[in-house]
């Protein structure tokens, strides 16, 4: 099996963002979780605040639903691969 570049840059910022995480207590994962659900639902990144709503509605959809893949994974490691 090969990757290509963007599945590799994706499987490598994986194995980053999950060795990252793991690393943190209890209490900082919790704080983690806090500020990336704050961030969505102000839609704090760069220039929200001069996009539309129907944008910065779809960069939060976006964003929560990446999260959610992304911590579903982190929880729940494959092991039949």
């Amino acid at each position: 099996m090969t990757f290509d570049e963007k599945e590799l840059d994706n499987a490598i910022n994986k194995i980053i963002v999950t060795s990252l995480f793991s690393c943190l207590s209890d209490t900082q994962q919790k704080q983690f979780y806090e500020s990336a659900f704050n961030m969505i639902e102000r839609c704090c990144f760069c220039d929200a605040e001069e996009l539309p709503e129907k944008i910065r509605k779809q960069l939060a959809d976006a964003l929560r639903v990446r999260l959610s893949d992304q911590f579903s994974e982190m929880c729940s490691p494959n092991l039949d691969k």
